[in-house]
């Protein structure tokens, strides 16, 4: 009987033991998850996200500010059909790194989570007739926005411009050249930018009223001002 009572004591002595263990590891387990939700909260409100965190990268994009001009196009596909605008980039001018008070350094793989405040300009030509345009008459040839009045939006491989029925441009950065290029490829054509070393982010800043002519230029300079501290507070 003192035998059977010492087993059944040793039994219950090893299941507690067990217990109490899986219990602290529960707790460690979840005390970590605690934090790494609280560390991705964190990052996201100031703007940035872990190093781990998959499909995000922090940037925040002041490399991109500027007038970059076209300076070579190259297309993809046989002309199967009528020439377009979007086939006819002349300009990219990116004047803020925002689109409003709502602010972020993440690229993300979807680019309608970044909204910059930019611009492509494209070459629009018009003309009354094929005899007028030969002749030189009534022939005018501007720079128009690609397409006005709808959000530029960028993400960590590509940029949309337009509204639901947007144009999607791949792009990469050539930062080794002098000065620094942007190659940006559609389905149909791939051209590349240099950037205008003579547009500053302020200059740029002054002509983003043009662009946003429902912000002032005195809440240009203090969105500016909250996103250069959102620079500021960022982990390095």
């Amino acid at each position: 009987m003192n035998l059977r009572r010492l087993i059944l004591a040793l039994v219950l002595t090893g299941s507690m033991v067990l217990a109490l263990t899986a219990n602290a590891a529960d707790n460690g387990t979840n005390h970590n998850s605690t934090n790494q939700s609280s560390a991705i909260r964190r990052n996201s409100n100031d703007g940035t996200l872990p190093r781990q965190y998959p499909n995000f990268q922090s940037d925040d994009l002041m490399w991109l500010v500027g007038r970059w001009r076209c300076i070579t196009r190259e297309y993809l596909q046989p002309p199967m059909r009528p020439i377009v605008d979007a086939d006819m980039l002349e300009y990219f001018n990116v004047y803020l790194p925002f689109a409003d008070e709502r602010m972020t350094l993440r690229l993300t793989d979807d680019p309608t989570d970044r909204w910059i405040t930019a611009e492509f300009l494209v070459r629009r030509q018009n003309g009354t007739s094929e005899y007028d345009m030969s002749a030189g008459r009534n022939f005018v040839e501007r720079l128009v926005p690609l397409e006005d009045g709808f959000p530029v939006t960028i993400g960590r491989n590509a940029i949309w411009a337009g509204g639901p029925e947007h144009i999607e441009f791949r792009y990469h950065r050539l930062m080794n050249e002098s000065p620094p290029q942007l190659v940006v490829e559609s389905t149909h054509l791939k051209a590349v930018f240099q950037k205008l070393p003579m547009f500053t982010p302020d200059n740029m800043a002054r002509d983003a009223t043009n662009t946003l002519p429902f912000f002032s230029r005195e809440t240009i300079d203090g969105l500016r001002k909250h996103y250069q501290e959102l620079i500021e507070k960022a982990p390095k």
